[in-house]
């Protein structure tokens, strides 16, 4: 197997290293980090009524976030 060397910060080990299961090199764990999973496989497996409770909560979300933003901002204002 070809390997190679690179160079990373201190920091980046340390993240790098708590993200490590027992038994798992470097190489697996960057590897599993690393991974994209293809989202179109997940596509249609909701319900029609499980997609609309699911998209108003997520608006909800966004809605009481964006709220939350506004009214920290205005405590940082003179």
């Amino acid at each position: 197997m070809a390997t190679k060397t690179i160079s990373i910060t201190v920091d980046a080990y340390k993240r790098l290293a708590s993200s490590k299961k027992a038994r798992e090199s470097f190489s697996q764990v960057i590897c599993r980090l690393t991974n994209k999973t293809d989202l179109t496989k997940f596509a249609g497996i909701l319900s029609k009524k499980t997609t609309a409770t699911v998209e108003e909560a997520v608006q909800a979300s966004r809605a009481t976030g964006l709220a939350r933003s506004r009214a920290l901002m205005e405590g940082f204002r003179p």
